[in-house]
């Protein structure tokens, strides 16, 4: 489940100090409404529906088939990056415990760059898939030919600069909520440091292998 803002947006550019020139983005200038959009990954397919701010009204299931994986938050990477980010948080500390859903459960409370836990998490995926290479880097050679060798993950990451670096100084926060009788996660949710608006992920799970989800 993610919840999103809407409304109208400006567009600010800013140097960029790595690459020269500017880097432009748009920027929210004030919501209008919010909406919650939630994510279900069965086997080859994915399912999405939207709903109101209330996770409530939902509208229906749409399908499509899963999509090669992409280092940024994609129903592909689930459940792996959310918990490879609970690995990679730091400062945690206990919140208290709480009521979630008639369940006891502990609220434990850390700081993550989720940028780089989904990267982390890419680089495992590809390493236990045998794939070495992270992308491709072409240089233009007489003749109009090219001459292009594969990068790795250090490459990868160089790639993602500045704005890796802004994420370690500037992480998300990572809040996650684990069953006082089993330790199993009931639900983690990231929220990036507040800009214009503040930006939520929210993951709820249930007890892998203990569950039957059918497909919508």
């Amino acid at each position: 489940m993610i919840s999103f803002a809407q409304g109208p947006t400006r567009q600010e550019c800013q140097s960029d100090p790595v690459e020269g020139g500017q880097e432009c983005y748009d920027v929210m200038t004030s919501i209008t409404g919010r909406m919650v959009s939630e994510g279900l990954a069965v086997g080859d397919n994915l399912y999405g529906r939207q709903c109101d701010d209330t996770g409530r009204n939902c509208g229906e299931w749409r399908e499509r088939a899963r999509e090669i994986i992409l280092p940024v938050p994609s129903p592909s990477y689930l459940p792996q990056w959310p918990i490879v980010a609970l690995e990679m948080a730091h400062g945690l500390q206990v919140v208290g415990e709480e009521d979630l859903t008639g369940e006891t459960v502990i609220h434990l409370q850390a700081r993550v760059n989720i940028m780089r836990s989904i990267l982390e998490n890419q680089r495992r995926i590809f390493d236990t898939a045998g794939i070495s290479a992270f992308g491709q880097e072409c240089t233009a050679q007489t003749g109009g030919q090219k001459e292009c060798r594969e990068t790795g993950f250090d490459e990868l990451l160089d790639q993602h600069e500045p704005r890796l670096s802004y994420s370690d100084t500037n992480p998300s926060t990572v809040d996650v909520w684990i069953g006082t009788q089993d330790s199993f996660i009931r639900r983690i949710v990231f929220t990036a440091p507040p800009v214009d608006t503040t930006a939520t992920l929210t993951f709820d799970y249930s007890d892998f292998n203990s569950v039957e989800i059918e497909a919508p």
